[in-house]
């Protein structure tokens, strides 16, 4: 594959059967079974244009067009005081050109905001933190103008919470810290027609970074979270769009919070790392049984890293705390798995964005020694 004059160069066949019986037992591969996904090249990172700013604790949106709208967060940190950071810029990523163009700025400026695409187009960008304060302000993007205006604001400030679209073209606020920094179960729905937000039933259990993962279905599973410092959560729900109600969902094997949780093509949701003693192990929910399955560790401890599913199955997972720069791919056949070469740069609160051509293209995050502006791309020959 060309991408700006380069050509992205295999940097390892996963030839999975020859792997194992050349390796044995290699730390590198957990749990190996005798069947196995054939092959699956990834290729050796390339970088592209970075961004306009350096941004972690930011959001990113996949637009209906192909680009990509990046905004808020935290920039570079000056004389050590990283509420000085925060974002009001926005930007927008043209895939044609391989270019960023700085948009409109938000009316205010947000860490950890969360945002949706909306049926018309248009992006809701709600809560967030500003002054290290959660907050319910809410505001639409225009992407015909770049501009910025005015939603209603929801009913409890959130942060560290979870905005996901439902198929009607409503959107649903989920969990959260609130303007006292007091964890909630609470949950409401913004109705773009009517410009308002609508409190629903609440969670079983009281949630910050949580993960919210829809389903094929097009219920939403919301897994683990828990307080700031702990205790983390086990436990998992199920919300019902089409009766707006929640049930229990069962318990992870392990608590888990900044972890990730990937719908597999399989339709099983796939779960990953997190804070806590067990970093290093994943587990998969079966939505049709209800029940969560046995524990598989990882090649190395995760959290805050990136998750993305690929259409043979296998799941691409990269970076995380403690600044690795390493990724590694999980096979859903032997439930195993295997490292596969590196990042250009080791990062984590990064975003991630699975491109038509199955690659996958890797932006902004915290890097070894400063916040980053850099993108890279990943190509998945599968």
């Amino acid at each position: 594959m060309l991408l700006n004059g380069k050509v992205l160069v295999p940097l390892l066949l996963l030839s999975l059967s020859v792997f194992v019986f050349a390796c044995g037992d290699s730390e590198s591969t957990k749990d190996s079974g005798s069947e196995r996904i054939d092959s699956t090249i990834v290729s050796e990172s390339i970088l592209l244009n970075p961004m306009v700013e350096n941004r972690q604790d930011y959001e990113l949106v996949v637009l209906s067009d192909g680009r990509l709208l990046s905004l808020g967060g935290r920039g570079v940190s000056h004389g050590g005081d990283s509420s000085g950071n925060a974002l009001d810029t926005t930007e927008v990523y043209d895939p044609v050109n391989d270019k960023w163009t700085s948009s409109g700025p938000m009316r205010k400026w947000k860490t950890w905001p969360s945002a949706v695409e909306l049926a018309d187009g248009t992006v809701l960008v709600a809560g967030g933190a500003i002054q290290r304060e959660s907050t319910s302000l809410a505001e639409i993007w225009d992407p015909n103008t770049g501009e910025w205006v005015k939603a209603a604001s929801m009913n409890i400030a959130r942060n560290y919470y979870t905005l996901i679209n439902l198929e009607d073209g409503r959107a649903i606020a989920v969990g959260g810290a609130d303007e006292n920094e007091t964890d909630t179960s609470t949950t409401e729905i913004y109705d773009p027609a009517a410009d308002t937000w609508t409190l629903i039933d609440p969670m079983g259990d009281k949630r910050i970074w949580h993960t919210s993962t829809v389903l094929s279905d097009g219920r939403i599973l919301i897994t683990g979270g828990g307080h700031r410092d702990g205790p983390f959560l086990k436990s998992a729900e199920i919300f019902d769009p089409a009766t707006e109600k929640w049930q229990y969902a069962g318990e992870m094997n392990v608590s888990r919070s900044h972890h990730t949780a990937t719908l597999m093509t399989d339709g099983r949701v796939l779960v990953v790392g997190g804070i806590g003693s067990k970093k290093n192990t994943s587990e998969i929910y079966d939505p049709v049984t209800n029940t969560w399955g046995s524990v598989t560790e990882t090649t190395s401890p995760r959290s805050e890293h990136i998750a993305i599913a690929n259409s043979d199955g296998s799941v691409l997972v990269a970076g995380g705390i403690g600044n690795l720069q390493s990724m590694e791919l999980y096979d859903p056949i032997s439930n195993s798995w295997t490292e596969v070469g590196n990042m250009q740069y080791s990062r984590y609160r990064m975003h991630a964005y699975k491109r038509d051509d199955n690659s996958i293209m890797i932006i902004g995050g915290q890097g070894l020694e400063t916040v980053l502006a850099e993108t890279e791309v990943i190509n998945i020959t599968l």
